[in-house]
């Protein structure tokens, strides 16, 4: 005969976080470079995709100074993504 032992799993996020473009401000037209900002609460490190691609990955204080000569003329979408932390219990034990 089979024992079966139930199986918990216990899972827990931090503190929630929280991504926001700062800086610049708005919608931008420029043939230079961009100075970029984000205010990041939860997290020590933030992903940076351009165009829905990983570009760069920063830690505090989150500014990135995005050369704009490489890309190539319109629209492109900055955008900063944190990684949430879980931890897992497991216990056997458990009924």
């Amino acid at each position: 005969m089979r024992t079966i032992l139930p199986l918990l799993v216990l899972a827990s996020c931090g503190a929630a976080q929280r991504v926001q473009l700062t800086s610049p401000s708005g919608d931008l037209a420029t043939r230079a470079t961009v100075t970029v900002q984000f205010l990041v609460e939860g997290s020590t490190s933030l992903d940076v995709f351009l165009d829905d691609m990983r570009f760069a990955r920063l830690e505090a204080p989150f500014t990135l100074v995005l050369d704009t000569a490489s890309l190539t003329e319109g629209a492109h979408r900055v955008e900063g993504r944190t990684q949430g932390i879980r931890s897992v219990v497991l216990d056997r034990a458990a009924s």
